[in-house]
């Protein structure tokens, strides 16, 4: 049988899914207005179905912030990869690799904005953190 949103639900966990992955085809065929409807309407069906902390719904967030990025809406991205960032270094911790993924993406952002002292300040932040981690 057919394992759509109609038979699961809009919130179904495997609808959720479904609902992320042509959000991220679209993006990627460069229709961004279709895929950024997509990705909001995944990435708040995950929050609720799943949670706002679980992985696929951090996943989906960070997804949805580079959507905005790529279709020019920054100051969005930032308000989301700010609260990305935030939540990541609360679960994960401050060296994990998804919390410095958020951040570098989070700086491009700044950059993007016209934000640049802030840019340089959290790339100085992160530089410093990987050389810590990973040696010089």
């Amino acid at each position: 049988g057919e394992r759509g949103g109609a038979q699961l639900g809009g919130a179904h966990q495997d609808t959720t899914r479904a609902t992320d992955t042509p959000g991220a085809a679209d993006r990627e065929a460069a229709r961004t207005p279709e895929a950024i409807v997509r990705l909001e309407q995944g990435t708040a069906d995950l929050g609720r179905v799943l949670s706002a902390e679980h992985p696929e719904a951090l996943k989906a967030r960070n997804t949805l912030a580079r959507s905005y990025w790529s279709a020019g809406r920054t100051a969005e991205a930032i308000e989301l990869l700010e609260r990305l960032a935030a939540d990541l270094e609360r679960l994960m911790g401050a060296d994990h690799g998804a919390t410095h993924s958020a951040k570098a993406s989070l700086a491009v952002s700044y950059l993007l904005a016209g934000r640049t002292a802030e840019a340089i300040e959290l790339q100085e932040h992160l530089t410093a953190d990987l050389q810590r981690l990973l040696g010089p």
